[in-house]
């Protein structure tokens, strides 16, 4: 039976009290918790949290966290030759419609760069 089921039929048997926590608290207590180096366990119970609770938090932010696209998609490369004797490295189209023509290797960032620009 839940805790919360055997709250409602014997509210005197509870002996730790149902406590709802916003996102906005979840994740304070999440951010606590990585910067302080403790063990799941050790962090939930100084901070009087169910264990169990706790360990779905962390698990549902990093499932949350997967589900993040990177703001990368996938690239279709293929051999380009122009008609000045010079061949492109690379095209970059981005979602935008602007064409990035790069004729030798960049270092990321420069991408990352112009990509925001």
């Amino acid at each position: 039976m839940s805790l919360k089921k055997q709250a409602m039929e014997n509210p005197t048997k509870i002996k730790r009290q149902l406590r709802r926590f916003t996102s906005e608290q979840r994740a304070t207590y999440l951010k606590q918790w990585r910067e302080s180096g403790q063990s799941q366990r050790f962090f939930s119970e100084e901070q009087g949290l169910s264990y169990t609770s706790f360990n779905n938090w962390i698990r549902r932010a990093k499932e949350r966290q997967e589900e993040k696209p990177s703001g990368f998609v996938a690239l279709k490369v293929k051999p380009m030759n122009n008609n000045f004797g010079s061949s492109k490295f690379a095209e970059v189209r981005t979602a935008k419609g602007a064409v990035i023509c790069l004729y030798h290797e960049v270092p990321a960032e420069y991408l990352q760069s112009i990509a925001r620009a």
